[in-house]
């Protein structure tokens, strides 16, 4: 996203209508996720210090970190000790958050019980590899994510190891518009599910009625 576009956060309704603006401004909010029961959102976003408008170079003085909405008052509040992370993800048990660091080498976890973040255990990876797109089991128990050179992990939460579930080398993923690289999600069973890329182009046969 180019400096100075405003990224916006919008709610509607599942039957449609009108969108309703929940969040905009400085922060440059991103990447909403809906907590179990639907009253909150926790979503990331970057702000800018005084130093980096002044700056040759508009990327200095940001800073990244997690925040909570709440939908029923409008309000949103910084996760403690959140900054320098990013797409956050709630756990479907509610118990707890994950988050990206801002270079992409940590998966951090964070429990609301101990009100405290921790670093995951990742498996060995080259230099210059990037772990993303986390994504939680149904039953809270693991968390997949995507690592660099094309594999999927999952780690049992809290602290287990990470064991390697596929590797996606040799196949051609689809990576839809709204996310930078690749995206999987679970089936109802726990399997992996993503997109292939098939092409852009086709060959259709039509049946043409002459009136």
């Amino acid at each position: 996203m180019e400096w100075g576009e405003q990224r916006k956060i919008y709610l509607v309704s599942a039957e449609g209508g009108a969108p309703m603006l929940l969040l905009s401004g400085d922060l440059q909010p991103a990447d909403p996720n809906w907590s179990p029961d639907g009253k909150f959102l926790v979503y990331a976003g970057e702000s800018a210090g005084e130093a980096s408008l002044m700056s040759s170079n508009p990327k200095e003085g940001r800073r990244s970190e997690i925040r909570i909405f709440d939908l029923s008052t409008k309000e949103s509040k910084s996760v403690p000790g959140s900054q320098g992370m990013f797409s956050p993800r709630w756990s479907p048990d509610g118990n707890y958050l994950v988050a990206v660091s801002d270079d992409q080498k940590q998966l951090l976890l964070y429990s609301f019980a101990s009100q405290h973040w921790q670093p995951l255990a990742l498996p060995k990876l080259p230099e210059g590899y990037r772990v993303g797109q986390p994504y939680w089991s149904h039953d809270s128990r693991y968390l997949y994510f995507e690592s660099t050179p094309a594999k999927i992990y999952k780690v049992s939460i809290p602290e287990g190891q990470p064991e390697l579930v596929v590797s996606l080398a040799g196949i051609d993923a689809a990576y839809p518009a709204m996310y930078w690289s690749g995206w999987f999600g679970l089936t109802q069973d726990e399997h992996i599910l993503m997109m292939l890329d098939r092409g852009v182009d086709e060959i259709y046969a039509l049946d043409v009625e002459y009136r």
